[in-house]
């Protein structure tokens, strides 16, 4: 089962490089840890408050700063920016109450969470398998949707017991199903008959990277 793929031949929600596509799970999974909303990274964009055009900082070179004598100053504020659209000076006002992105960066992990409050997954050493998305989505993958098209994925220590899916990590260009035990440790079983019976323990390196215990890194 694929489902649609809303991209059609678009190079859309997916790693040119490695051919895999970016996958989401919603923010609000009841699996999830609720640890990941401490790794996560808000990003404001300064605009100004009266036009929303982009900030532009006191000191650009585009600036002309005797024309700014003349520019309105916001209230109680420490100016930073300027608006030449509309003559207007003005500080921590620029800075909305929304952010403008939600990013999750952790152990080669890169993600992002959007306005639905799904987590997109760019980048990551664990795949699954799963449904083309809706054409919200156009050219990712639904991880909670059996299926066969190959996603990034969160990996099992993002998940307070096993993630609803099956993850997998590529080690030595050989495919590996990642399992977390009760203690929280991460291992790898492969796939093929004549690896199945090999069991290995996979641990993060200190560069984020990961690598069998004592072996071959990933």
């Amino acid at each position: 089962m694929t489902g649609i793929n809303y991209a059609g031949n678009e190079p859309v929600n997916i790693d040119i490089e490695t051919g895999v596509r970016f996958g989401h799970i919603n923010a609000n999974h009841e699996s999830l840890c609720c640890s990941i909303w401490d790794e996560v990274e808000s990003h404001y964009t300064p605009r100004c408050p009266k036009c929303g055009a982009d900030a532009i900082e006191l000191d650009h070179e585009s600036l002309e700063h005797e024309e700014l004598d003349d520019y309105e100053q916001a209230e109680y504020d420490v100016i930073e920016f300027a608006c030449k659209r509309c003559e207007y000076l003005y500080g921590e006002e620029g800075y909305g109450d929304e952010p403008d992105a939600v990013t999750l960066n952790s152990n080669g992990l890169v993600a992002e969470i959007d306005s639905h409050n799904d987590i997109i997954i760019t980048k990551s050493h664990f795949r699954a398998f799963g449904r083309f998305a809706s054409p919200c989505f156009p050219g990712g993958v639904t991880l909670c949707a059996d299926g066969d098209v190959e996603a990034y994925c969160l990996g099992p220590e993002w998940f307070e017991h096993n993630p609803p899916y099956d993850v997998y990590t590529i080690i030595s260009g050989n495919m590996y199903k990642i399992v977390k035990d009760m203690d929280g440790r991460l291992w790898a079983c492969g796939t093929d008959e004549s690896m199945k019976s090999r069991i290995r323990e996979v641990r993060y390196k200190a560069d984020g990277s990961l690598k069998f215990k004592g072996g071959t890194d990933v």
